[in-house]
């Protein structure tokens, strides 16, 4: 696949990349060029996603997290910033600690 677009030096978070549409779109975003955060709950499918993404030549890291935990949430991206900027600082225009939860019924 050859992207349309260059995300060369950017940085996207995909839940739900470890199968499905996720795996689909943390594969393109990849092919773009960004450095993918492969977020799943599963952690088998997510390191195979991420496996692929490292095979291919691209940047990936995966983070095993529940998306409706928002504490879990926040520490996936701080493990994906952290390998985005080499363990440096933050260089988000918008830090994930900026962001406000908005509380959900679980079903």
């Amino acid at each position: 696949m050859t992207a349309d677009f260059s995300l060369s030096g950017g940085v996207a978070l995909v839940t739900g990349a470890g199968s499905g549409i996720g795996r689909a779109i943390a594969l393109g975003l990849a092919d773009a060029g960004a450095l993918v955060g492969c977020v799943d709950q599963v952690p088998g499918n997510v390191d195979a996603t991420a496996a692929e993404l490292l095979a291919a030549g691209s940047r990936a890291v995966p983070v095993v997290a529940d998306v409706t935990d928002p504490d879990a949430m926040s520490a996936a991206v701080g493990q994906i910033e952290s390998k985005s900027n080499g363990g440096g600082s933050s260089t988000s225009t918008s830090p994930a600690s900026s962001c406000r939860a908005r509380p959900r019924d679980r079903q």
